[in-house]
């Protein structure tokens, strides 16, 4: 149960640097974030998850790698939109 519990403040927290809305750092909606972080959860690894500074920094290079590759032009317009407004 614990686990659970480290997962969603894990994606609070990643929600409150990342989310395009209101995050510190605007990227990405809610769902983006969601699905970066089961990416991230899924992915094989050697190394254990912390959930901590480190992971919330790779699950912010998942969601730059998939802004990058996104070739929706309404998604790009509103990231480009919401930069502007800041």
């Amino acid at each position: 149960m614990k686990v659970i519990l480290d997962i969603i403040k894990f994606i609070d927290n990643v929600d409150i640097f990342y989310n395009i809305e209101y995050g510190i750092y605007p990227l990405a909606n809610k769902k983006d974030i969601e699905k970066a972080i089961f990416l991230y959860l899924t992915e094989p690894r050697t190394l254990r998850i912390e959930f901590d500074s480190i992971d919330r920094e790779n699950v912010r290079a998942i969601i730059e790698h998939t802004i990058m590759n996104d070739k929706n032009v309404d998604n790009l317009l509103k990231r480009k939109v919401r930069i502007i407004k800041r």
